[in-house]
Order: structure tokens, then C-alpha cells, then sequence
């Protein structure tokens, strides 16, 4: 019997195979998770692109649902890739360099995945596009002030499309191919498109996104089937995490923003509002549909979710815990993003060891599953990529971004949190691809799960659960 062939060595064999499979999408690329370290293995993206920078309406980018390592790439990268106008699959074994470029090309690949080689003109390209026509000055100033150096935008820009020839590798492994719509593209777009465009990313650059999320969801979706978590799984997940989720509460709230100063000028509508809302004059749900300035749960009558899902500033956390299904705030609460009205939606208790999911609201089952799905797939993933065979080599010396940081210090003006940041983009249960919205002037930080809506009723008991949610 012949010997079995190492994964390599079947990537080798089947390259044409590959080139075919990538051909049939019309765009290629890598996804983006804003640069959230708990999940990149230490993919970074540069600091002022994160996703705990604030945006210029207040609120933070929140994600929607778990990305796991294998789609994680660096949002410089991106930003760089969009730059040069340049794809990426054909980046991979050729590096097709841009026009007039007056930097030194090398000729060295940069690192070897699976029997594809990353040139290092490549990531020169990519890294220089970003830099533009700074001085070594102005460029070492923006590195330092950005918590990058030259040798860590190397190493991501190449971890970034490591991982996208793995994750290709292994759809076609798992028999899998994606061909982009483009009529599901462009309502897409036409849904999310402001979004990217307000970080100079145009309809074309944002297909990259939008691929590589429907290619991460397929693979995740053959590799751990949304079946394979049973309910014993997450009930098993959630006694052992019930130091987060026993006392959970959702909530809804009015929020009255500062003004542009950062002033409290609202404050006094917000305690009218209020009032009237203790006077019976008008409820909640009507008052949140009509005062909010948080306009994301404006439209869901104030609906904020689960606490357990998401992370909320402290002011708010704390108000909400002093709170009861159906029980109101008796006063505004004061935020960092402005004032409050908190209205408790919904409280999980149990006693003892939780036995039935049926009395556990669908919307916190549904993200444990989903997050139980996604830990999964990130383990088989782990596995698959230690068995690829990649060389990453040396830096070499005098490539063009790499200037010396000696005795450069942050500008008083650096924004220790960044400045900017792309909102993620993710696939939900349906296989839609969807986008994040900004953070609702509640968070504190941002969570894995993705918000969803759910109606459940419970006794109270020894081994039980109670739970309850407005079915609003």
C-alpha cells in the first residue's frame, strides 16, 4: 500500500485544483475582526484601527459573532490591499507589483504555506502603501504612535495571508468551493456599504469582506454542524460558566446623548421623559422608539439584550442590577455616553445545577451554541494548521518601512485607544452575511455573541431555572 501522502505534499499535488476553486469566486480575500487579540493568536491590528476605538458618533463598534483565527487578518492589510488596488490570491506565488514604485524590489519570498510562496515584495507593497509619501521621520512618528514597528506589520501582513491560503486549502479538503453573487453583493451593500465607505473602503475593495465571511461560515458549517451542539452541551456550558450567566438580565433603555461639547444639556429631557413614563403618559417602548438617540434599539423599542451577551459600562451594569422584570430606573442614570433610562426586560436565575433548557431564554441558547460551534471549529482548525507545512523567513535589512524607532515617543495627540475602526464583518445562521453595528452607548467592552430575540417562562426551583422576557 502506498504511503500516505503528508498534507503538503496533497497541497502540491492539487495546486492547479486550487487555482481552479479560487478562480470561481470573483473576489478574493481575507475577513476582518477588527484586531481582537483573544482570537487572533497574536494577529495584531495596529492599534488605531481597533475595534475599541470609539467612532465619531459615541459609540464603539460592537462584535455580532465569534471569528476564529483561521479568517482573522489584519485590518492594515486590508487597508494596504485596498490601497494598491491589488487582489490577493494573485499576490501569492507572483507578486505583480503596482506602478511606479521607487522602492528596491527584492525578489525574496517572504514566507512558504503550504507549497504557495508570499514574495516579500508583496508585503513591501502592501506595508508602502500605507506609508505613502511620509518621511522615515513622520513614518517612525506614526508606528511608535500607532504601538506598531516595522518587523510586526511583517509579520502580520504575512500571518494575514497565511491564513488565507490555509482556510482556502482546507475548504478544498473539505470539498467546499464559493462562488460570490453578485445581486446578493449589492444588497449588501446597498445595506452596509456606508459603513466601509466612511474608512475609504469602495463597493469593489468591501467584496473581500463579504467573501471571505461566506467562506469561514461554509467551512465552519461542514466542520462542526450546528447539530453536533446538543442541548446537553449547553447546558453543560452554561453551570460551568454560571457566575455569568446565573442573574443574567436584558434590558432596554432610552439614552439622551451629550452634545457635541460633551455638555449634559439633555438631562433635563430625559427626566421629562421620564416622568411621563411614571405618569402613565407614555411607555417606555413608545418613549424609546421616539426620544433615543441610540437609533439601533430606537428601533427595537430600547432592546439592548442580555448582559451576559454583551458588556456594559459600569454606571449602566449597576443600575440594571438593582432591577426586577418590568422595573424601571427611578431616576436617569449618568454614562459616559449620556443619559439613561433603563427598563429590566428580562432576569435568569437558577438554584443548585440547571437541569432543562427549555426554561433558558432561546437567545442566550442560541449564542452558547454558537460560541460552543465556533470553539470547536477553532480547535479542528489548530490542528489543521499544525499539520501545514509553513517557513516563515528572516526580515531582510533595508526594506523601505523598516526605519530605526530609536528615541521616538508618542505625540502628546495619540489616542492611547485609536482613532478609527472597521466594524466586522460576520455570516449568521441563515448564511447572510451581516455587519456589526457601533456600540449602543452601553458597552463597555466588546463580547463574541451575537444579539438575538426569544421569548421563555420558567418556575423557580431547587435544580431549575427562572427566566423570564418581554415579548416585546
Amino acid at each position: 500500500m502506498a504511503a500516505k501522502k503528508s498534507k503538503d505534499q496533497q497541497a502540491r499535488d492539487r495546486k492547479g485544483k486550487a487555482s481552479e476553486a479560487s478562480g470561481k469566486a470573483e473576489a478574493t480575500s481575507t475577513a476582518v475582526d477588527a484586531g481582537h487579540d483573544a482570537d487572533t493568536g497574536g494577529k495584531r491590528a495596529p492599534k488605531h484601527m481597533r475595534a475599541d476605538a470609539k467612532r465619531s458618533d459615541g459609540r464603539k463598534p460592537k462584535r455580532k459573532h465569534k471569528t476564529v483565527k483561521v479568517i482573522v487578518a489584519v485590518i492594515a492589510v486590508v487597508a494596504m490591499i485596498l490601497a494598491s488596488g491589488m487582489g490577493i490570491y494573485g499576490l501569492f506565488v507572483g507578486a505583480e507589483d503596482a506602478a511606479n514604485q521607487n522602492w528596491k524590489r527584492t525578489g525574496k519570498v517572504a514566507a512558504t504555506v503550504m507549497g504557495d510562496n508570499i514574495m516579500e515584495d508583496t508585503i513591501t507593497s502592501q506595508i508602502m502603501s500605507t506609508r505613502g509619501d511620509k518621511s522615515d521621520a513622520d513614518w517612525a512618528q506614526y508606528l511608535v504612535d500607532n504601538d506598531e514597528t516595522p518587523s510586526g506589520l511583517r509579520s502580520d501582513a504575512i500571518n494575514s495571508y497565511k491564513s488565507d491560503i490555509i482556510l482556502r486549502h482546507a475548504m478544498i479538503d473539505k470539498g467546499l468551493s464559493y462562488t460570490l453573487q453578485q445581486s446578493d453583493f449589492d444588497r449588501w451593500w446597498d445595506a452596509e456599504g456606508s459603513t466601509y465607505e466612511q474608512y475609504g473602503i469602495d463597493k469593489d475593495a468591501a467584496k473581500n469582506y463579504y467573501a471571505s465571511s461566506i467562506r469561514q461560515w461554509l467551512l465552519e458549517q461542514k466542520v462542526v454542524p450546528k447539530e453536533s451542539i446538543t442541548d446537553k452541551d449547553v447546558l453543560a456550558y452554561l453551570n460551568k460558566n454560571a457566575d455569568k450567566y446565573n442573574g443574567a438580565r436584558k434590558s432596554s433603555h432610552i439614552l439622551f446623548a451629550l452634545d457635541d461639547s460633551g455638555k449634559t444639556s439633555n438631562k433635563k429631557k430625559a427626566e421629562s421623559v421620564l416622568k411621563k413614563i411614571k405618569d402613565g403618559d407614555v411607555t417606555f417602548e413608545d418613549a424609546a422608539s421616539k426620544y433615543s438617540t441610540d437609533s439601533a434599539s430606537a428601533s427595537d423599542k430600547g432592546n439592548v439584550g442580555w448582559d451576559c451577551d454583551s458588556s456594559f459600562v459600569d454606571a449602566y451594569e449597576k443600575a440594571l442590577k438593582e432591577l426586577d422584570k418590568g422595573e424601571i430606573t427611578d431616576t436617569v442614570v449618568k454614562s459616559t455616553y449620556g443619559y439613561h433610562i433603563i427598563k429590566c426586560t428580562g432576569v435568569l436565575k437558577w438554584s443548585g445545577k440547571l437541569h432543562d433548557i427549555g426554561i433558558v431564554p432561546k437567545d442566550i441558547v442560541d449564542n452558547v451554541r454558537k460560541t460552543l460551534q465556533s470553539e470547536r471549529f477553532q480547535k479542528w482548525y489548530d490542528n489543521y494548521e499544525s499539520d501545514a507545512n509553513v517557513k516563515i523567513n528572516d526580515m531582510p535589512h533595508g526594506l523601505p518601512y523598516d526605519v530605526s524607532l530609536v528615541g521616538v515617543t508618542k505625540s502628546k495627540n495619540a489616542n492611547a485607544n485609536g482613532s478609527s475602526s472597521v466594524n466586522v464583518t460576520s455570516v449568521d445562521e441563515n448564511g447572510d452575511v451581516v455587519s456589526s453595528d457601533g456600540d449602543n452607548g452601553t458597552s463597555g467592552s466588546t463580547d463574541n455573541t451575537e444579539k438575538a430575540t426569544g421569548n421563555a417562562s420558567a418556575k423557580s426551583g431547587d435544580g431549575k431555572a427562572e427566566s423570564s422576557t418581554n415579548a416585546e
